[in-house]
């Protein structure tokens, strides 16, 4: 697990799908702030 004050979303996409390699699932919930950076359509795109 990693934990962090900020996460931009090429970090955020990298540590998502690490999780997928590693468990074969991903969270069913992800949690974030609305900044500009981590809006859906980015983490749909990666």
């Amino acid at each position: 697990m990693r934990v962090a004050r900020s996460l931009d979303v090429d970090h955020a996409t990298w540590v998502l799908d690490r999780i997928l390699r590693e468990r074969g699932a991903g969270p069913e919930i992800v949690r974030m702030g609305n900044g500009p950076e981590t809006t859906a359509s980015a983490l749909c795109d990666q």
